[in-house]
């Protein structure tokens, strides 16, 4: 079984010495907007400029969803991204390509450091050339141009909406024309309530890509241990609630009664991987069919 302590360690001996300082003084307490800034520009993920929409494309294209539609719909679109981290998510791709309004939700979210001028510099503006560059070898993004006159993120918080907060705290908000979501939904711990939510700010004609990763967010070569060997309660108390447990049956289930009509695609099944001794309130719920899927795209396609 995984200790806790392990597992954290693990993590700490991949992260630099500047990071894991600012990540110790906060756990104590100590937070201001200079170890803010150096949290974020020493973070790995400061380094990943286009992995949003990185993966993002790799699942659509698992899926064989078509890639022209999402390309098509961006220009000129409301987009709002659910749980879109502190790094704006898929915004530098959706505002470059000339969406008129970019909703960024997530309680991470910290829109001093957003707006501040030398994170403007050492990440977001690098983010906006990366995402430029990449997307000009992808299929259907080809013609799609970049529209900035400057690579500044001056030109994008006038069309910013940011919210630090989770989607069922959205107080009111646009309908919006593409809803997107990578690795978040698993995390919504009021996901019913943020389903109806959903529902209001989206219209009949709105396209809806969720990636979802059903696994235990602990182990990648073990996805399931643990969270099959415990009743979920178990297991979000001894993780510190990191998942909501919810199954793709639970979710598609509270997103139709909320009047979503959406599909679940399977992206990677692992049957192989669930472990033998599964706790018998899992197989109370399910079909093993369900527990071994490991992540899916969920979609209006």
């Amino acid at each position: 079984m995984i200790s806790k302590f392990f597992h954290y360690l693990k993590i700490a001996m991949n992260f630099p010495l500047v990071l894991l300082i600012t990540r110790f003084l906060s756990k104590i307490g100590i937070k201001n907007k200079f170890l803010k800034k150096l949290d974020f520009l020493n973070s790995p993920d400061s380094k990943k400029f286009t992995k949003p929409i990185e993966i993002l494309i790799e699942h659509m294209n698992t899926a064989k969803l078509p890639m022209f539609k999402l390309a098509k719909k961006i220009p000129n679109s409301h987009f709002l991204e659910i749980g879109c981290g502190k790094y704006l998510g898929l915004g530098p791709v959706a505002l470059g390509m000339g969406a008129k309004h970019f909703i960024g939700v997530d309680p991470s979210l910290d829109k001093n450091l957003v707006n501040d001028p030398e994170i403007h510099e050492k990440y977001f503006e690098l983010s906006l050339i990366k995402n430029k560059e990449f997307l000009k070898k992808i299929d259907h993004f080809q013609n799609v141009p970049f529209i900035l006159k400057k690579n500044s993120m001056m030109e994008l918080i006038p069309r910013m909406t940011l919210e630090e907060k989770g989607i069922s705290n959205l107080i009111k908000e646009k309908k919006v024309d593409i809803c997107a979501s990578i690795s978040c939904f698993e995390h919504i711990l009021d996901f019913e309530i943020s389903c109806k939510k959903l529902f209001k700010l989206t219209h009949k004609n709105t396209l809806h890509l969720h990636v979802v990763n059903f696994s235990n967010h602990l182990l990648k070569e073990k996805p399931f241990h643990q969270l099959y060997e415990m009743p979920i309660k178990d297991f979000k108390k001894k993780w510190n609630n990191n998942i909501n447990g919810l199954r793709i049956t639970d979710m598609m289930k509270y997103l139709h009664n909320a009047g979503l009509n959406l599909r679940a695609i399977t992206l990677d099944n692992k049957p192989e991987l669930i472990p033998k001794n599964i706790h018998q309130s899992w197989l109370e719920n399910y079909h093993l069919e369900d527990l071994s899927i490991r992540t899916a795209l969920i979609t209006s396609l």
